[in-house]
């Protein structure tokens, strides 16, 4: 049985071996926490190394060679897409290319500019400027006499202005139609593609 004892009663020497062995007691429980907690932390690693012997080893060079061999599949594929997408340009810029040619065949100096002419200012025309001299004005034409009332009068011709009527102007020499001479886009191309070759 334990006396109750007032602090007042207890000498001053007495009062410090109590706080001495507080302070001790203190330091030990922290002293066991801590070995606790090392205990603790080591059976943690055990079980975890326990469990990963446990489970199916990791095979990361079998993982590394499956991950290489998809990705080299994918890249292949990709390539073959960018491989096509390339030869696409380069045809569409053989086409660009032979229809600027053939534009440039066709505008106002080309190699095959017409006599026609465009309305003055259109697109792919010179501009605006004095229209052309168009030479001296045509002569009137020629009025029937008005026939006479009492008896008929037939005009006479002389030779004379026969011989210096001026003759009729040449006809004009027939160009062959430009329809005629062109082919299609596609025949065009296939030959544009032909002579690449």
């Amino acid at each position: 049985m334990r006396l109750p004892i007032a602090l007042t009663d207890v000498p001053l020497d007495t009062q410090q071996i109590i706080d001495e062995l507080k302070r001790q007691r203190d330091e030990l429980i922290e002293v066991m926490r801590q070995l606790f907690d090392r205990a603790q932390h080591a059976d943690t690693l055990e079980a975890v190394k326990h469990m990963a012997q446990e489970q199916v080893p990791f095979n990361v060079q079998g993982y590394l060679d499956e991950f290489s061999r998809a990705l080299a599949s994918e890249v292949r594929m990709l390539l073959g897409e960018v491989g096509k997408l390339r030869e696409e340009r380069r045809g569409l810029q053989h086409e660009i290319s032979f229809l600027l040619g053939v534009k440039s065949k066709y505008v106002p100096g080309g190699e095959f500019e017409s006599e026609w002419k465009g309305p003055m200012g259109a697109p792919g025309m010179p501009p605006t400027g004095p229209p052309p001299d168009a030479g001296p004005p045509p002569p009137p034409p020629d009025i029937p006499m008005a026939r006479p009332a009492w008896r008929t009068v037939s005009t006479r011709t002389s030779k004379k202005k026969k011989r210096d009527a001026v003759p009729p102007p040449p006809a004009p020499v027939a160009q062959p139609d430009p329809r005629q001479q062109v082919r299609s886009w596609a025949t065009w191309q296939r030959e544009c593609y032909a002579s690449l070759c």
